[in-house]
Formats: structure tokens, C-alpha cells, sequence
């Protein structure tokens, strides 16, 4: 793994909203996700709860990654779904999002975004929840970081995924 020295991470804020639609198509696995996916992703209801309206909420908390030029590429959000039985998350434990720019994974971007993100949320929730897909690598991160298994679900596309929980403390 090669560090990304030049990233810098910084709270995501409301102007973010579209990064966060972009970084959302990979979060999703929409197939190869980008550009191209984001109409598509805002015309789901399911998804389009995870970012639409990003940062009118106290407690929509968020990271973004930004290169050397100021372009984002990669971010990690968590969102509460108060009373939803579509998301993993609910309103004491927020469910988390992350999603990093092809050309800039495996080279430490993920884990400093998740770092920080939980930093962020320390005295201010007990725990963070996730889904993931089983085959998806970034489950490794997870456990690595501190995530636990707690679930196994099918997922929105019909496959298996991974319900994954990270006390806080």
C-alpha cells in the first residue's frame, strides 16, 4: 500500500452534496459507479436517502478527501434513518457511507477517511453500523478499523451482504 501524503481530509460540508452523490455510485457497487450512475442513483429512493439533503441534519456528519487541485476523491459519511426499515442504520447508531475514486484505492485513502470520521463521531454516538457486500475487499478495512459482523442480509440487488457494527467509546 502506497500512503497518499499530499490527501488532505476535511469535514464534509453542504456544498459537498455532490462529491457525495459521485462517491455514493461506488459505496452502491452501481456497477463501475461515476458519473454516468449519479442520475440514476438520485432516482432511487433507497439511495438518494443516504446523501440527498446532506448537512441539513445535525447529525449528517462527514469527511472528504481533496487532492493537491481541490477535487474530492473519496469521502465517508454516516446519516441517521430514524424508523426506517430499509437501512442497517437507525437513529442512536448511524449508518455509514464511504466511497474512494478508482485510481486512488489501495493507497490508504479509505483508512484516513475512516480515522477521521470516527474521531469525529467520538462523544457523540456509541456505535456506527455498514453494509457491505461479502465479497467486497474493503471488508477487510472494516474489521481492521474495528468493525464486527453482527448481521448477514441479502442485499438491495438480491446478493449477500455483510452488516458490520464499530463501537466508538
Amino acid at each position: 500500500m502506497t500512503d497518499h501524503p499530499l490527501v488532505s481530509i476535511r469535514l464534509a460540508e453542504s456544498r459537498d452534496e455532490g462529491a457525495l452523490w459521485l462517491m455514493l455510485t461506488f459505496a452502491a457497487s452501481m456497477g463501475e459507479g461515476g458519473a454516468s450512475r449519479v442520475e440514476e442513483a438520485r432516482a432511487d429512493p433507497y439511495l438518494r436517502s443516504y446523501v440527498e439533503g446532506y448537512g441539513r441534519s445535525e447529525d449528517d456528519l462527514g469527511v472528504v478527501a481533496v487532492d493537491p487541485t481541490g477535487e474530492v476523491i473519496g469521502a465517508a459519511w454516516i446519516r441517521c434513518f430514524e424508523g426506517s426499515t430499509l437501512h442497517v442504520g437507525g437513529a442512536v447508531e448511524p449508518e455509514l457511507s464511504i466511497g474512494v475514486l478508482p485510481g486512488h484505492r489501495g493507497k490508504g485513502v479509505g483508512g484516513r477517511l475512516l480515522d477521521a470520521l470516527l474521531g469525529a463521531c467520538r462523544n457523540r454516538f456509541r456505535a456506527i453500523v455498514l453494509s457491505v457486500r461479502a465479497d467486497n475487499p474493503a471488508a477487510r478495512l472494516y474489521r481492521r478499523i474495528g468493525f464486527e459482523e453482527v448481521a448477514r442480509i441479502e442485499n438491495r440487488v438480491g446478493g449477500l451482504s455483510l452488516v458490520m457494527r464499530c463501537e466508538i467509546g
